[in-house]
């Protein structure tokens, strides 16, 4: 069964082919889960020692209310903080291969915080499509007949890299037997 981030074949026709990485992070909602539980409980224990300490000097109401504000800022900042993470290291990016334009577009998306990315280059130029692999991820490079190739800036260990590689290939071959 592909996972939802893997890399997918959203379009396959004779002209064009597309291959989309959905939007992922390095924020897993597991992660976060973990992460919200652990501060939670850290915020609890440490607002019922903030209120040992403030109850002989001020009144139970008051008390109180310290408490509740420091959980409830601890809590947003934490929240704050998990957003800003996944925000910070989200991916996602496309490959177009377009025949009647003679175009592919590999366009990516390092962090929600930059713009997405574009890089172009001609049909006719390119050899085949190879998988560059590292011992724990891979990206998806176009060889180049001349000039340089073009390569998907996102090393990963997403699923279905393999499959688009092969997508590719025969979208390749199919516009050069039909040279």
């Amino acid at each position: 069964m592909i996972g939802q981030s893997a890399f997918q074949i959203v379009e396959r026709s004779g002209t064009r082919l597309v291959i989309a990485a959905p939007g992922q992070s390095l924020l897993s909602g597991w992660l976060a889960i973990v992460i919200g539980i652990l501060l939670a409980a850290m915020f609890y224990f440490t607002g019922r020692s903030m209120a040992r300490v403030f109850s002989a000097e001020k009144a139970p109401a008051e008390v109180a209310t310290l408490v509740f504000r420091y959980r409830a800022f601890g809590l947003g900042i934490t929240v704050l903080a998990l957003a800003l993470f996944w925000a910070a290291s989200y991916t996602s990016g496309s490959i177009a291969l377009n025949r009647t334009a003679g175009t592919v577009a590999m366009q990516w998306r390092m962090s929600l915080f930059l713009p997405a990315r574009t890089n172009t280059a001609e049909l006719k130029d390119l050899e085949e499509a190879v998988l560059d692999s590292k011992p724990n991820s891979g990206r998806i490079r176009l060889v180049a007949r001349r000039g340089s190739d073009l390569a998907y800036p996102i090393w990963s260990d997403r699923s279905g890299q393999e499959e688009a590689v092969r997508a590719i290939n025969q979208f390749l071959n199919a516009s050069t037997e039909g040279r």
